[in-house]
């Protein structure tokens, strides 16, 4: 898993790069780390928006005493969204801006919730004896 995980980050480095470089022939350098440095502020405020919103959402739920699932993973994802817009590419802030998205906040909540089902799942019939 681990050696997927390095292959996976090393191509998406080599992806960031190669874009970067096609976008610098096209607009220049200078425009491009411009182009970045405003992508990273304007991700930035937009998350730290949606953050609170999220927070909101989670206080009034649990004064309401309900369990606040989907908000605390609506705010892991606009966490992550956050860590992909200041981290500098077009790549990561295109994703970044996607789970920003509230449909494509859904479908990737959907996913995660699977995927944390399935390994629940595998552990739970791995310690059984």
């Amino acid at each position: 898993m681990a050696v997927v995980v390095c292959v996976a980050l090393v191509l998406l480095a080599c992806l960031e790069v190669f874009v970067m470089v096609q976008v610098a022939a096209a607009i220049g350098w200078l425009a491009t780390i411009a182009v970045m440095i405003v992508i990273s502020i304007f991700g930035a405020r937009l998350c730290k928006r949606q953050g609170l919103e999220i927070i909101r959402r989670v206080r009034a739920q649990v004064q309401s005493r309900e369990l606040p699932g989907n908000a605390v993973l609506d705010g892991v994802l606009v966490l992550f969204a956050g860590l992909l817009l200041v981290t500098p590419g077009f790549v990561s802030d295109a994703v970044g801006a996607a789970l920003l998205v509230p449909p494509v906040r859904v479908a990737a909540r959907g996913a995660g919730k699977a995927a944390i089902a399935r390994r629940i799942a595998l552990t739970t019939v791995l310690f059984r004896p």
